[in-house]
């Protein structure tokens, strides 16, 4: 007969408990009935077929691997825009549904009938597609320490990313005019962020929050890309370098060895930051200038639109704004037909006619 033990306990939770091999008395506190279920089953699947030895491995369930993968992997290494996503998904999502079942038991087909269950459930595709990301995620760091063999979320027909918005470059005119409002306010926080995204490419907090001064060469910028985990060269266009220059000559020495755009205390920015400056300071600015969206992240379609009217080809650009060739060449395909070799400028003088511009706009 199987040792063991099926209960439920007064907070409404299951326990499962059992004999390791060394004869210790083990137990595990499950949410649901059927996941306590499952679990019990398989402890008596690898009793009965004398896989004694890796037993306690083979019942690592997904929610307590996820508290280690959260800790050893995603924090070091996710931005803090994908840490929030993935936790979202998997509170709402995925813990509910498979956090009580055994790595070992999530199977492809298993997976599979997941996806189809969230769509049958109304879960829209954007969100299964970052659901199953995280999953695949996760999967993949416990192939890494060796609790499953192979990653059954690679094989599963996920849905297709689709651009949802429209990619409209914020032409250099409505940048300056944005620039020179924060300026006029004494804002020149404000306005170095605006350039280091429209100018510099830059993936708003993301990577602005770790830009330090050894980043910053006379020509060049590297960029700490988290998305990619990719360290990019980023050319240092004049108008945004005479710009940096500025800006660090007046941080006080104290703020010498912080972030370029730090906090008030020279900390780093974090997500509260970037939320209230962008809803409280940069969106009313946009709507000044007569933006119609409001995000910072679409100035860095003017990056990559000042880098394509310079003539540079997709590989160059892409390389610059930290796409692959076939993102670039797909989200950018009609400013590049838009492009006439014959009205080439570079992004230095576009930028410069558009800052004199904006200055007599503002006298």
């Amino acid at each position: 007969m199987s040792d063991v033990a099926l209960s439920r306990k007064s907070n409404g939770k299951w326990e499962v408990r059992w004999r390791d091999p060394a004869g210790r008395r083990r137990g595990r506190t499950i949410d649901l009935k059927r996941d306590a279920d499952r679990f019990a089953t398989e402890i008596r699947r690898q009793q009965q077929v004398g896989d004694l030895v890796d037993l306690e491995r083979g019942l690592v369930l997904l929610a307590d691997f996820v508290v280690d993968y959260w800790r050893d992997y995603a924090v070091p290494n996710l931005a803090s825009r994908t840490l929030e996503v993935y936790g979202r998904v998997w509170e709402k999502h995925l813990r509910p549904r498979i956090g009580g079942v055994p790595l070992r038991q999530l199977t492809t087909p298993t997976l599979t009938r997941l996806r189809a269950e969230l769509s049958r459930e109304g879960v829209g595709d954007p969100t299964v597609l970052k659901a199953f990301t995280m999953l695949q995620s996760v999967l993949s760091h416990a192939v890494v320490e060796g609790h499953i063999d192979h990653n059954p979320a690679r094989a599963v027909r996920k849905p297709r990313q689709r651009r949802d918005r429209k990619v409209d470059p914020v032409p250099p005119e409505v940048v300056e005019r944005i620039r020179a409002d924060f300026l006029d306010r004494g804002d020149r926080a404000s306005a170095l962020v605006v350039c280091l995204i429209a100018y510099g490419g830059m993936r708003t907090l993301s990577e602005i929050r770790e830009l330090e001064l050894r980043d910053l060469g006379t020509k060049v910028m590297r960029v700490n890309a988290r998305k990619t985990h990719r360290m990019r060269t980023v050319d240092l266009l004049s108008p945004l370098a005479s710009d940096l220059r500025s800006w660090i000559a007046d941080l006080p020495n104290a703020l010498r060895a912080a972030p370029v755009v730090p906090r008030f205390d020279g900390e780093p920015l974090v997500e509260t930051d970037w939320r209230n400056w962008r809803r409280r300071i940069y969106r009313p600015a946009a709507v000044r200038a007569g933006l119609q969206s409001s995000r910072p992240y679409d100035l860095r379609h003017s990056f990559v639109s000042l880098l394509i009217w310079e003539g540079r080809s997709v590989a160059e650009v892409a390389e610059q704004a930290g796409h692959s060739v076939e993102t670039c060449s797909r989200d950018y395909v009609h400013v590049f037909k838009d492009y006439d070799p014959a009205r080439r400028v570079t992004a230095a003088e576009q930028i410069e006619r558009a800052r004199v511009a904006a200055s007599r706009r503002s006298d």
